[in-house]
């Protein structure tokens, strides 16, 4: 049975409109040509599994993976990708709230040193290397490190990469799922075309697009999907056996369409709004 959302007959009673839920809307991230990559989670902070119905085979092949790898993998990857050794070094060098890279002069090895931010705690040094700051694997340094710091190494020094983060929250406590976005100069010419007459930028281009698309995939993850039913109403006449006459009428339903993402009432707008214009002509 349809869950009705909201109904309205057009002017002239002749039509109705019947908005309901679309329970079967596909994700967008797997079913539409997006402008950028959506990467999110099961909402289940256990699974630390990237959720089926985000754009994990953008990052993973699919003929050889799957999507059991968590965010912090996924960004990882592209981390590998978007980021070169030398920046990575130089990021962890400079230093971040918990992570440095520093050189022990006393036993000439580098030590990567990390603070857990906690009351009481202080540095302490979690990995080394006795090699020169060049031979310095940066893979193996990424992997000490945490989803926040992989943010922020794209941030500030990925190759025309830019990345978004969003938090989408439902209607019952605990509805919150993390959403990380990308999109490189490369994919936004390929897929929409540079629009330099209205952004300055590429990246200010990119963000204005990934609103619009992070407002779908929100809809949809939180079941703000609709479908409707257009019904004509057909008028006839009752005749009993004791010869009595009864006017009445029936719905007959004459379109419907679903995995629309508008609100209710701008769905409800745009199919009336052809009718009430014959109706008034």
């Amino acid at each position: 049975m349809r869950n009705l959302v909201k109904q309205e007959e057009s002017k002239n009673g002749k039509y109705r409109v019947s908005v309901y839920y679309d329970e079967y809307a596909e994700s967008p991230c797997t079913n539409w040509d997006l402008g950028a990559t959506y990467l999110f989670e099961y909402n289940d902070r256990y699974s630390n599994q990237l959720s089926n119905g985000c754009s994990w085979r953008e990052v993973y092949n699919p003929k050889w993976d799957d999507n059991k790898h968590s965010l912090a993998d996924a960004v990882f990857s592209i981390v590998r990708d978007y980021v070169s050794d030398k920046d990575i070094i130089k990021y962890l060098k400079e230093g971040t709230d918990s992570y440095r890279l520093v050189y022990n002069r006393k036993d000439r090895i580098w030590e990567l040193m990390y603070n857990p931010r906690t009351w009481g705690k202080e540095w302490s040094s979690i990995n080394w290397w006795d090699c020169k700051l060049e031979d310095l694997d940066a893979s193996e340094l990424l992997e000490n490190l945490d989803y926040e710091d992989y943010v922020d190494l794209l941030t500030k020094y990925g190759k025309d990469i830019y990345v978004k983060e969003s938090t989408l929250t439902g209607y019952c406590q605990g509805d919150s799922v993390d959403v990380f976005a990308f999109c490189t100069k490369e994919m936004l010419e390929k897929r929409r075309g540079r629009n330099e007459k209205t952004y300055k930028t590429w990246q200010e281009q990119a963000d204005a697009i990934m609103e619009g698309e992070i407002d779908c995939i929100n809809r949809w993850m939180w079941g703000d999907v609709y479908g409707y039913v257009l019904e004509e109403r057909k008028n006839f006449t009752k005749t009993y056996e004791n010869g009595e006459v009864e006017e009445d009428f029936e719905w007959e339903e004459i379109d419907s369409c679903c995995g629309y993402f508008n609100d209710p009432d701008d769905i409800i707008k745009e199919i009336l709004s052809g009718y009430n214009k014959k109706e008034a002509a």
